[in-house]
């Protein structure tokens, strides 16, 4: 699923924005999934976020009805899972944890890190 190119609509990054902060501010993590389509010219479209998980201050966890309800939306919608957000509370980039357990194992599937749990905008990040 490599693409060279993935437009996020500004409306997609600033719920997503907003959700980090929102969960940040209570002190735990907060997941964001980004699910879109691919194109033939080896791009991609976020379409949809899909904010999940049960978390705690270092961690978030997709539970199996959480993953079976993302399956079939997905499959509805004929959309692939593109990447994850989420925020940690310091400035710990990506951790083991992250590496070892994202929403897809699909090569291209990218994860991003918030730090300081959201504090940050998450635009900067990407630039």
């Amino acid at each position: 699923m490599m693409s060279e190119w993935i437009y996020i609509p500004y409306e997609i990054m600033a719920e997503t924005e907003r959700f980090i902060k929102r969960r940040g501010r209570t002190g735990k993590e907060g997941l964001v999934l980004w699910a879109g389509r691919l194109d033939q010219d080896r791009g991609a479209c976020v379409l949809m976020c899909v904010k999940a998980g049960d978390t705690w201050p270092h961690g978030v966890r997709l539970g199996f009805q959480q993953l079976l309800r993302l399956t079939i939306l997905l499959a509805a919608h004929k959309l692939v899972l593109l990447a994850q957000v989420h925020n940690h509370p310091d400035r710990i980039p990506h951790s083991q944890g992250d590496d070892e357990n994202p929403a897809s194992h699909q090569p291209g599937y990218i994860s991003i890190v918030v730090p300081e749990n959201g504090l940050e905008r998450l635009a900067e990040l990407l630039e």
